[in-house]
């Protein structure tokens, strides 16, 4: 008796390891983002990369330029791979890697705790099973609805929905803006405006 309960007592505290060990990965886009692991679409992964990192293909077929200033973490070891977790997120100007307005926003490696500088070179496939449009948009609420059924609620001071129409492809992303992201935790990314415009957005 006094054997299994030393058994069942290491058992556990085996178990208790490994959870630890494992929390900073799990955990590490909850930490980062509380609300965005309740959004599939807010998530990507990679589906292609140039040899040089210096072109990156997401799932959903778009395609994006990265800062050279980062290209070595897409090569370095441990590399990107196509199973890990990636979101999209708007680049402030006190990003430390790269100056230049040229890349408007960054891809997150959730699994590396990683981030890339990025530049949207090609839009989402048309008819991708991943692509997201929208389906209406209601200016008098505020409020976009998108081709998986999802309502989307725009922040009343943003002018850019009075540009957005029915049909256009958007992305979704994480608003990492500390000051608004308590009320408005998402981004959606409008890729068929010039510049790829995002307004701050949450869902009920």
């Amino acid at each position: 008796m006094h054997n299994l309960k030393k058994s069942i007592f290491m058992m556990a505290s085996c178990l208790s390891i490994l959870a630890t060990f494992s929390l900073p990965i799990a955990s590490l886009a909850a930490q980062q983002c509380p609300d965005c692991l309740e959004m599939p679409q807010a998530h990507q992964y990679l589906s292609a990369m140039s040899s040089d990192g210096g072109v990156i293909e997401l799932g959903d077929g778009s395609k994006w330029d990265v800062a050279e200033e980062d290209r070595h973490f897409l090569l370095q070891h441990p590399v990107w791979g196509y199973t890990q977790d990636l979101i999209i997120t708007p680049r402030y100007i006190n990003y430390h890697r790269t100056n230049s307005a040229y890349y408007k926003y960054v891809i997150y490696n959730t699994t590396l705790n990683q981030r890339i500088a990025v530049r949207l070179r090609k839009a989402p496939i048309l008819a991708g099973a991943q692509t997201l449009f929208i389906t209406q948009v209601d200016r008098y609420a505020g409020a976009i609805v998108l081709s998986d059924n999802s309502v989307w609620y725009v922040d009343s001071r943003d002018q850019n929905l009075s540009t957005w129409s029915q049909g256009s492809r958007v992305m979704l992303g994480v608003n990492n803006n500390s000051r608004e992201s308590a009320i408005y935790p998402y981004i959606l990314i409008n890729v068929e405006l010039y510049g790829q415009p995002y307004s701050y957005v949450y869902n009920y």
